[in-house]
C-alpha cells in the first residue's frame, strides 16, 4: 500500500501531465541523464502540428458545412444572435488557440519549472482530487456534446472531423490548467512543509555550539543546476536525519524524534548551514513562482475570457431560445466545465497566497522570539530573518 501510495503523488501526476502535454504538441522536452531540457527537433515537430491544427479548425468553423443540420427551421431570432450562435465557436477556438501558443513559446520555462520541483524531495504529497473532477466533467460534457451535435448533422464525417480537431486543442487547454493547479500544489505544500519543519525547532533546548566547524553557506544561488551541483537534491526528509546524526556525534546524546521528517526534535546543535539551505530552498520556489506567472499569464487570462464568453452566450440562449428541460440540460454540460476550470486556476493561486500569509507571519514571530534568546543565537536569528525576507519577496497573484 505504501508502494502504492509512493507512486501515486503530485509530482508524478505531474510528469504524467507533462509526457501528456509533450504528446499533444505543446510541451517539447526532453529527458535524458536525469535531466530536463527543451528539444529542438520537438520543438520544430510541435510548431508544424499546432500551424495545422489552427488552420484545420478555423477551416472548420468558417466552412458552411459547419452550419447545416436536419431541422432547417427558421428561429425567430434577432440577426445579432444568429451571428453569435453562427461565430461563438470560432471565437472560442481562437482563444484556446492563443493559450496554446503562449504556453508552446514557454516551454524554456515550464521545463526549469519541472526541474526544479523534482529536485526539491519533501514528503509524499498524495493527490487530491480536483483534477480528477476536471477530467470527468471534460469527458461527460464531451460525450453529452457529441451525442447531441452527431444526431442534428447531416454530414456525419464532417462533423467527426471537425469535432476531433477541434475538441483536442480544447483538451489540450484544459490539460493546461490542471498542469498549473498541480505545480502551484505542489509549491504551497514545499512552503508549509519547510516553514512547519523550521518553526518546529526547540531553540530554548539547545546549546550553541563553537561556529569554527559549521560555516554559513553563503552567496546566492539562483539557478537550479548550481543547487543541484553543491547539495545534490535538496531533499527535506534525509535533512532531519543528517542533523541526528551529527548531533549524536557531537555530545553523545541518543536523541529520538517522536515527528519524523521533522527538524524540530533535534537539540543540542547549531542549525546555521541548514537554515541557510532552507532560505535557498524558497529562493528557488520564488523563482519557480515568477516563471509560472510568466508561463501561465496568458492560459490563467484565457480561463476567465472563455469562462466570460461562455456566460454570455449562455445568457442569450436563454433569453432566445425556446426553454426546454432538454435545453437546460445542455446549457448546464455547456457551462460546468468552464466554471469548474475557473475555480480550479483561481483556488491554486488563493492557497499559495494564504499559505504565503501564514507562513511569514509564523516565521516573523519565530525570529522574535529567537532574537530574544540573546546574543548567542544572533547568527540563527539573522538566517530566520533571511528566511522570513524571501517570504516577504513570493509574487502575490
Amino acid at each position: 500500500m505504501d508502494s502504492l501510495s509512493d507512486k501515486l503523488n503530485q509530482r508524478r501526476m505531474l510528469l504524467w501531465q507533462y509526457r501528456c502535454l509533450r504528446m499533444m504538441g505543446v510541451a517539447p522536452y526532453k529527458y535524458s541523464n536525469g535531466r530536463y531540457y527543451t528539444h529542438q527537433v520537438f520543438r520544430g515537430l510541435s510548431i508544424a502540428v499546432q500551424i495545422t491544427l489552427a488552420a484545420l479548425v478555423l477551416g472548420f468553423n468558417f466552412c458552411p458545412g459547419q452550419h447545416e443540420n436536419t431541422n432547417n427551421t427558421q428561429l425567430e431570432t434577432p440577426d445579432v444572435y444568429a451571428s453569435i450562435k453562427n461565430y461563438w465557436a470560432c471565437g472560442a477556438h481562437v482563444v484556446l488557440i492563443v493559450v496554446v501558443w503562449h504556453f508552446l513559446t514557454s516551454s524554456k520555462e515550464v521545463v526549469i519549472i519541472v526541474r526544479t520541483i523534482m529536485k526539491i524531495k519533501t514528503t509524499v504529497l498524495p493527490i487530491s482530487w480536483p483534477p480528477y473532477a476536471m477530467v470527468i466533467i471534460c469527458c461527460l460534457d464531451l460525450s453529452f456534446a457529441f451525442y447531441k451535435h452527431y444526431q442534428e448533422h447531416v454530414n456525419k464525417l464532417y462533423f467527426v472531423l471537425s469535432f476531433l480537431v477541434a475538441h483536442f486543442i480544447f483538451i489540450a487547454y484544459v490539460l493546461i490548467s490542471i498542469f498549473l493547479f498541480t505545480i502551484m500544489e505542489i509549491v504551497t505544500s514545499d512552503i508549509e512543509y519547510f516553514v512547519k519543519s523550521l518553526c518546529s525547532i526547540k531553540f530554548t533546548s539547545m546549546r550553541c555550539m563553537s561556529n569554527s566547524n559549521v560555516r554559513p553557506i553563503n552567496g546566492t544561488i539562483h539557478e537550479t543546476d548550481k543547487m543541484t551541483k553543491r547539495f545534490g537534491i535538496i531533499d527535506g526528509n534525509s535533512m532531519y536525519n543528517k542533523i541526528q546524526s551529527k548531533a549524536k556525534k557531537g555530545f553523545g546524546q541518543n536523541t529520538e524524534s517522536s515527528m519524523p521528517h521533522k527538524f524540530g526534535d533535534t537539540i543540542e546543535f547549531c542549525l546555521i548551514a541548514e537554515l541557510d539551505i532552507v532560505r535557498k530552498v524558497l529562493i528557488q520556489l520564488r523563482h519557480t513562482v515568477s516563471r509560472v506567472h510568466k508561463a501561465f499569464s496568458v492560459a490563467a487570462l484565457g480561463v476567465v475570457i472563455y469562462e466570460q464568453v461562455d456566460l454570455f452566450f449562455l445568457i442569450l440562449y436563454g433569453m432566445f431560445e425556446n426553454t426546454t428541460s432538454d435545453s437546460v440540460g445542455r446549457a448546464i454540460f455547456f457551462s460546468l466545465p468552464a466554471a469548474f476550470q475557473l475555480w480550479l486556476v483561481l483556488n491554486s493561486q488563493t492557497a499559495y497566497v494564504k499559505m504565503c500569509e501564514e507562513s511569514k507571519h509564523r516565521v516573523r514571530k519565530l525570529a522574535a522570539e529567537v532574537g530574544r534568546m540573546g546574543p548567542q543565537f544572533s547568527q540563527e536569528a539573522w538566517q530566520i530573518r533571511s528566511i522570513h525576507a524571501e517570504l516577504k519577496r513570493m509574487p502575490r497573484f
